[in-house]
C-alpha cells in the first residue's frame, strides 16, 4: 500500500492564510497517482481543531466538546479554538450547542458531573475577561458565558471570534 510507503511528512503553516498544503514529487512518465496521507500541521499552538466540508459535524461537535470541556478546559491540548467551512459553520454551531448543553456542572467528586470548577479565583477571572473582551469586540455568545457562583463559569460557546480578541490570541 502506497500509504505505507511513504514517510509521514511534516509542516509548519506560518500563516492563516494558506488555503493548502502541497508536496511534489518525481513520478514516472504518463502515470498519475493520487494518494491522501496523513500530515501533521503546527497551527501556532493554542489548541486548533478543524472541521471541513466533509466532516461529520455530530462526531465533530462532540469530539470538540470533549477536548475542551474534560477538566474545565484548563489542560494544555484542550480545543481552544475551532475553524470551520463556512458551508458548514452554521450546522456545526448548532451540534456543538446541542452537546454543551447536556454538560453538567458540579461537584467533580459526583458521577453526573461532567464539568467542574475552574483551578482558582485567577483562572475564573481570567475567563471572565476573555469572553467579555470578545463579547465587547463583536463575538456572539451561543451557548453560556456566565459565571455561577464559587469558581464555576458555564461551559461556553462563542462565534465569530476574529483576531485581536483576547480568547484567540492569550492562553
Amino acid at each position: 500500500h502506497l500509504a505505507d510507503q511513504v514517510r509521514p511528512q511534516f509542516f509548519l503553516v506560518s500563516s492563516l492564510k494558506r488555503r493548502c498544503v502541497q508536496q511534489t514529487r518525481p513520478c514516472e512518465a504518463n502515470h498519475v497517482v493520487s494518494v491522501t496521507l496523513r500530515v501533521s500541521l503546527e497551527l501556532g499552538g493554542h489548541a486548533p481543531f478543524i472541521v471541513f466540508d466533509d466532516a461529520d459535524i455530530e462526531l465533530a461537535a462532540a469530539t470538540v466538546a470533549g477536548s475542551k470541556f474534560r477538566n474545565a478546559g484548563q489542560q494544555c491540548v484542550a480545543t481552544n479554538r475551532v475553524y470551520v467551512s463556512e458551508k458548514r459553520s452554521a450546522a456545526f454551531e448548532e451540534a456543538l450547542a446541542k452537546t454543551v448543553s447536556t454538560i453538567k456542572m458540579g461537584d467533580p467528586l459526583l458521577l453526573e458531573t461532567t464539568l467542574g470548577p475552574m483551578v482558582d479565583a485567577a483562572t475564573l477571572a481570567k475567563v471572565k475577561d476573555h469572553v467579555a473582551d470578545a463579547v465587547t469586540k463583536g463575538a456572539r455568545v451561543v451557548s453560556g458565558g456566565n459565571a455561577t457562583g464559587g469558581l464555576f463559569f458555564e461551559a461556553t460557546v462563542l462565534a465569530n471570534v476574529k483576531p485581536g480578541m483576547k480568547i484567540l490570541e492569550e492562553e
